[in-house]
């Protein structure tokens, strides 16, 4: 039975990716809810049936059927930002040597496809993406299918009691991109940005929209402080503070919306979770900090082996990659987990294209560009990637979804300009 399911379900991928071709917006917003809810964690059936490469080849095929040598007028004032995305494949040549040249094979693979898959991933979004609708569209799907997971957390924690247990994603702990705590936090970090872009310009509207708007934001923050994740919450702390400093004036407004969001979760989070978070404030007193900064001083001493290249991507958590005293583990830490696997190169790369970014929404919604609809989508933008990074100086992955999807996002923003 669960073979004639596969079955069916690579039929339905198949025809999905078929489809793809057809309407390549559909299929990236399917994309993109497959990517962000997981339900492929969930069933193993679905995962083996490859939706997702089915519909990035069917979106692919759409891209290449338009023309990509013939350049419109109106794609003319984005060519500026090819070079970001240029840069998430300037990084696979030498890591793909160092991954060739090491004797760890089972990385090879991972070594060259990974941020090609997403620096596709990031120009798909710039070639589908065409109007504002279908840049909100893309928002709402992101954000939307964060709140599923967001909602069940909650539902979980309600009634709970005793001490602290991580929660886990979809599929359970360690399956998937969100199978570990800490990497849902990030995740639901990006729907609280994202969510942002349509709940804050809805406080001039009806008293409705406002309070629908404002209790949906306040389900993703509540979900982070949920997760336990102490990254993630100092991530939350950094990039919610952004956001209020960002729309609010004068100063004193923002001051205090900031100390009544810092009452609130207090009041609304469980004491095990509240006691946990405190110990952020006490970091040498904490087993874990410490052993992540052991794991943050070898990883730096052994990136010093391969400084300008590195050892190819992939290979940190390998033990043979480091000889058989270093048992596989997590690099807790983007830029140390960059400068091992991918040496300077790579690591001035990737923080380019983060910092490059940033700076361009900053620019993007400069006076005297001020217009409501880009300024919130911008804020938004910006929002997601300070999270994101922030999380990311505690977590391992730079190359997932989340900072892809955000440069592909602001490239098509910038053309919708």
């Amino acid at each position: 039975m669960s073979e004639l399911l596969v079955v069916l379900l690579g039929i339905l991928s198949l025809a999905a990716g078929v489809a793809a071709v057809r309407w390549p917006l559909a299929g990236l917003l399917a994309y993109l809810w497959l990517d962000f809810m997981r339900p492929q964690d969930t069933w193993p059936a679905l995962a083996a049936a490859r939706p997702m490469l089915a519909l990035a080849v069917g979106m692919l095929l759409a891209a290449l059927r338009d023309g990509l040598a013939r350049p419109t007028q109106a794609e003319a004032k984005w060519r500026d930002w090819t070079g970001e995305v240029g840069l998430c494949v300037a990084v696979v040549p030498a890591s793909l040597l160092n991954a060739l040249a090491s004797d760890v094979a089972a990385v090879r693979v991972v070594a060259a496809l990974a941020p090609i898959k997403l620096a596709v991933v990031a120009w798909l979004l710039v070639r589908v993406v065409r109007q504002r609708r279908d840049f909100d569209l893309v928002l709402l799907v992101i954000a939307g299918s964060l709140m599923v997971l967001a909602l069940n957390l909650i539902r979980e924690s309600i009634g709970a009691v005793g001490p602290y247990v991580a929660p886990q994603g979809p599929g359970g702990a360690g399956v998937g991109v969100f199978g570990d705590n800490n990497d849902l936090a990030r995740g639901l970090l990006l729907g609280m940005a994202l969510w942002s872009a349509f709940a804050v310009p809805m406080v001039r509207r009806r008293r409705v929209a406002v309070a629908a708007a404002l209790l949906v934001l306040a389900v993703m923050v509540e979900a982070v402080v949920l997760t336990g994740s102490r990254g993630g919450f100092v991530a939350l702390a950094v990039s919610g503070t952004y956001l209020l400093f960002a729309y609010l004036r004068p100063l004193p407004a923002a001051v205090a919306s900031l100390a009544l969001m810092a009452f609130l979760l207090r009041v609304a989070t469980p004491a095990p979770i509240a006691a946990r978070i405190a110990t952020i404030a006490k970091p040498a007193a904490q087993a874990s900090v410490q052993s992540r900064v052991d794991i943050w001083r070898e990883g730096l001493r052994l990136a010093l082996a391969r400084p300008v290249f590195g050892h190819g991507l992939g290979t940190f958590a390998v033990p043979h990659a480091k000889g058989p005293a270093h048992p596989p583990r997590s690099a807790h830490n983007v830029f140390v987990e960059l400068s091992y696997e991918a040496g300077a190169v790579g690591l001035a790369a990737y923080l380019f294209l983060l910092v490059q970014t940033f700076v361009r929404l900053r620019l993007l919604r400069a006076p005297p560009s001020t217009e409501p609809w880009l300024r919130s989508r911008a804020i938004a933008l910006e929002a997601a990637l300070i999270a994101f990074t922030v999380a990311s100086l505690g977590l391992s992955h730079a190359f997932q979804s989340i900072p892809f999807v955000v440069v592909g996002l602001a490239i098509a923003l910038r053309r919708l300009a």
